[in-house]
């Protein structure tokens, strides 16, 4: 098997919002429309090399007109989890762009979805398994 090596820039350009919801993907994609006036739309899906093959992981996506792009990933994949740092969150809001700070604003909208359970900014800096957010 292949092995992948990333080369990845400690200043990399996004952050990292972990999300604990029970209801469907879809459905936090619609909640989060509906909080940000965004049009997350749902992609391809984000596959990550894992030990043993690969791993699916649903992916809806937006980009603003300040070029800054929201994407929402699923956590538990096919294969695995897609970040295994952090199990308990169920989905993964990777923001990126210009202005990629999450401030207590946004994590308080998102909150006030009434499934969401919980959302925190994650340090990337503690997550051995960031590469897997980068795009393939």
């Amino acid at each position: 098997m292949a092995t992948h090596n990333f080369n990845i820039d400690p200043d990399f350009e996004f952050g990292i919002v972990g999300l604990t919801c029970q209801e469907r993907d879809y459905r936090l994609a619609w909640a989060l429309n509906l909080a940000f006036q965004w049009s997350l739309v749902r992609e391809q899906e984000h596959e990550v090399p894992m030990k043993r093959g690969s791993s699916s992981h649903t992916r809806f996506e937006y980009k603003d007109e300040d070029n800054i792009t929201y994407t929402l990933l699923a956590n538990k994949g096919t294969g695995g989890y897609l970040l295994p740092e952090v199990s308990g969150m169920d989905f993964i809001l990777r923001i990126e762009g210009y202005c990629h700070m999450i401030d207590d604003d946004m994590l308080r909208k998102i909150r006030k979805i009434p499934f969401v359970l919980a959302a925190l900014e994650l340090n990337s800096d503690k997550i051995k398994t960031i590469q897997n957010l980068i795009s393939a």
